[in-house]
């Protein structure tokens, strides 16, 4: 399992997956012990990116490189709400 980008919850990490091995490509949530607590399949091939936002932290934003529902489309925003809020960032000074 390749992870290529993550966000953080209180206590637990999600991080958008490819894996070689199975085809699968989505979002997955780990423990802090990080142990795998629950995978939702996207179709893409490949996920971009992922960020949490509404007032509550709870809507959860996926990124694309593609989408094989709708080739012409291209890259595509997905967007669902989760059971856990993000972890809020804290601002940076530049």
């Amino acid at each position: 399992m390749k992870v290529f980008e993550s966000g953080s919850t209180e206590g637990d990490v999600f991080a958008t997956v490819a894996s070689d091995a199975l085809g699968e490509a989505g979002l997955a949530r780990f423990e802090a012990t990080g142990d795998l607590d629950g995978f939702v399949e996207i179709p893409s091939a490949f996920l971009s990116s992922l960020c949490f936002g509404g007032p509550d932290s709870r809507d959860v934003y996926i990124t694309t490189a593609d989408n094989p529902l709708d080739p012409d489309k291209g890259g595509t925003v997905f967007h669902a709400r989760s059971e856990i809020s993000g972890s809020e960032v804290p601002k940076a000074a530049v």
